[in-house]
């Protein structure tokens, strides 16, 4: 861990790391839209998340939007139109996997702690490709202990 005060020294919350690429954040209109949907992860687990951290590739783990989640859900046509490019010729889904959330922006608090700071190392080692990544989600937090990145 780095003592750099641009990097996050802690995860006190239950986070979900989501990489966006620049051009899908254009494509979609804002970081919000390119971080929501479609993104292959299991439901359950997800759905623990207190905060996702959109984190834009390319910047070196720069997180560029702190959301809170109030819904996830199967990203799938049915749910909503959007995911009509998801469905294979036969109509049926490509991958039944993919979720989407609705939420809102995190309270000041939280934004102040995450937005413009990088994620620690650990997180972004050369070859980590998926961009979905689990922070204190997979770890109990027993008697008011905090998982450390």
């Amino acid at each position: 861990m780095t003592n750099d005060p641009n990097t996050i020294q802690e995860f006190d919350e239950n986070c979900v790391i989501i990489k966006v690429r620049p051009e899908t954040v254009r494509g979609r209109g804002s970081v919000y839209g390119a971080v929501r949907w479609a993104w292959i992860a299991n439901l359950e687990k997800i759905s623990r998340a207190d905060y996702v951290l959109a984190v834009q590739t390319g910047t070196g783990g720069k997180v560029i939007g702190v959301y809170k989640p109030t819904i996830w859900y199967k990203a799938t046509a049915e749910n909503d139109k959007r995911y009509e490019h998801f469905l294979n010729e036969g109509g049926s889904e490509r991958d039944e996997r993919r979720i989407a959330f609705q939420g809102e922006e995190a309270e000041i608090k939280i934004k102040e702690k995450y937005f413009n700071k990088y994620i620690p190392y650990e997180y972004r080692k050369p070859g980590m490709a998926a961009p979905v990544l689990y922070v204190n989600i997979d770890f109990p937090r027993f008697l008011g202990q905090r998982v450390k990145a």
